[in-house]
């Protein structure tokens, strides 16, 4: 390698751009200029529609919803309050025919064991009579 190649693989002293540098705290007049605004925007009817029904639909549709889901709730218990008045009429129900059920039952049961106890003593005595007692 020559000393010319490697000269030109270093970085050069001096920067491309070195003559728009300004080492002072000024700013040039180039660069106190601000952008130019952007052109105003050609608004279309049904766009100006949009952006001025839609926010002030929020709201409703928050309230809206507020109440329905309110309406909802109440709905859901006044039902669930009727579902358990129902079935305690039917427990009710079911109870009584359950007590007329067992009603027959036990007089039927008192009679025989009655029955079984009258002829336990007549029983008794017709052996006493057998064994001379």
């Amino acid at each position: 390698m020559s000393s010319r190649t490697v000269l030109r693989q270093t970085a050069p002293l001096r920067p491309l751009n070195a003559s728009l540098r300004t080492f002072g705290t000024t700013r040039t007049a180039r660069q106190n200029v601000p952008p130019p605004p952007p052109p105003p925007k050609a608004h279309k009817p049904h766009g100006q529609v949009y952006s001025d029904f839609f926010p002030a639909m929020i709201p409703i549709a928050l309230l809206g919803s507020a109440v329905y889901l309110g309406l909802e709730l109440v709905r859901t218990n006044l039902s669930r309050e009727k579902y358990l008045d129902e079935a305690r009429a039917r427990i009710n129900e079911l109870e009584a025919e359950i007590d007329a059920l067992r009603q027959p039952r036990t007089d039927a049961i008192k009679t025989v064991a009655s029955s079984a106890a009258a002829k336990a003593v007549n029983s008794a005595g017709s052996w006493r009579k057998w064994l001379g007692w």
